[in-house]
Order: structure tokens, then sequence, then C-alpha cells
């Protein structure tokens, strides 16, 4: 798995255009952050506090629920934001 990670990344590095002659580009790159947030709620059976985390997150344009897991037998869920 490290070897296809190790492709992957030179490919997207190749495809980016790292030039002064290209500048918005550059800037949009410089600007561009990538964040991941691991949420983990205690109390999963209060479904409104879930459906306003999943309401809030779904409210900004830039934010993904990548994952949800929820454990009913401990009481708990985890969201994976990103």
């Amino acid at each position: 798995m490290g070897g296809s990670r190790k492709r992957l990344s030179r490919a997207v590095v190749q495809g980016m255009d790292f030039s002064p002659s290209c500048k918005d580009k550059k800037k949009t790159i410089d600007q561009s952050v990538l964040l991941c947030c691991k949420l983990f709620i205690s109390e999963s059976r209060n479904r409104a506090a879930l459906d306003a985390i999943e309401l809030t997150a779904r409210l900004n344009p830039e934010t993904i629920i990548v994952s949800k897991f929820e454990d009913q037998a401990y009481n708990r869920a985890r969201y994976t934001l990103v």
C-alpha cells in the first residue's frame, strides 16, 4: 500500500504547476488547506444533538462528513469531517 501512496503523491505533485508564470494557480494552492476533524460524542442517544451536528456540517459548503460511526452498545458516536 505504501508504494501506491508514493505513486499517487508523485502524480498529484507532477500535476501541479508551481512556476512563477502561473500565479493564480499558485495562489490557490498556497491558500488551500485540508483539515480533518474527528468528533467524538459520548451521548449518542441524544438524536437532536447528532442531527444538529450533521446539519451544521452540511451548512458549510467546504465541510464533508466523510464517515459516521455509531456504537449503540457504548452510547457513543464518531464523525470524521473534512
